[in-house]
């Protein structure tokens, strides 16, 4: 029994219903992206709500105050926004106690997104560039006092985070050990050249050189430093902030 042949019809009856199937997929796909944005944006709205009618326990709650603005990034909501609320229907002290706390709660979780890039030792200046990248412009630019109020809201956490200057720096400080006074001259020196090296170290201070690369040593094991062997003389040890700008 001879083959059927198909025609040119049968052809176009077969691509019209491909193109039926693509249109129906096209479709359902864009009905369930819509459920879903609807569904984000409910949920955005509760978490505002949220915020609303449990403020004083946000306010005063740091750690569930850590919390609830973790939920808030998830769901693509600002959560100074959020906390910072009403500002109109709210006064002086308690509206300003709000938002610094906000802030305060960015700056904990900007250091603990960093900490294994800088070793737990992030500039000042360095904390508001980020803040001000992805902040809200509907709160202007953040500046240092901005940062520094909201780290003293910090303290409610304990000591995890502590301002630390060195030379003239000032540092948000993650680690738990206390900062040698070697460890401190080397991060005088990388504020200002961006990098050490243990010539330089032995050159400029006096150091031997066993002393210069035990200092050196630990802080790369902390994270603090890291290495370049790109340099043709010896080996040099950057700054993170300094290589990521």
């Amino acid at each position: 029994m001879g083959m059927k042949k198909l025609g040119l019809n049968s052809f176009n009856n077969i691509s019209q219903e491909q193109k039926q199937f693509q249109d129906l997929g096209q479709s359902f796909l864009q009905s369930q992206a819509n459920q879903l944005e609807t569904q984000i944006q409910v949920f955005q709205n509760a978490l505002i709500s949220f915020a609303k009618q449990h403020r004083e326990e946000i306010s005063s709650n740091a750690k569930f105050r850590i919390e609830f603005s973790n939920v808030c990034r998830s769901f693509n909501v600002d959560s100074l926004r959020v906390l910072k609320g009403d500002e109109e229907s709210r006064k002086g002290a308690s509206k300003n106690d709000t938002f610094y706390y906000g802030l305060g709660v960015r700056i904990f979780q900007i250091c603990q997104e960093t900490k294994d890039i800088n070793g737990g030792l992030l500039s000042v200046s360095e904390l508001t560039k980020v803040l001000n990248a992805d902040a809200d412009p509907v709160f202007g630019k953040f500046s240092r006092e901005d940062a520094m109020k909201s780290v003293e809201y910090l303290k409610q956490l304990g000591d995890e985070i502590q301002i630390v200057t060195i030379g003239k720096k000032e540092y948000l400080k993650t680690i738990p050990q206390s900062l040698n006074t070697d460890e401190v001259k080397v991060i005088e020196v990388c504020g200002l050249m961006g990098f050490v090296s243990i010539g330089l170290l032995r050159d400029n201070f006096g150091w031997k050189s066993y002393r210069a690369k035990s200092v050196v040593d630990d802080m790369v094991s902390n994270g603090i430093l890291w290495i370049d062997d790109q340099d043709e003389h010896e080996r040099l040890f950057w700054d993170p902030a300094w290589i990521n700008r």
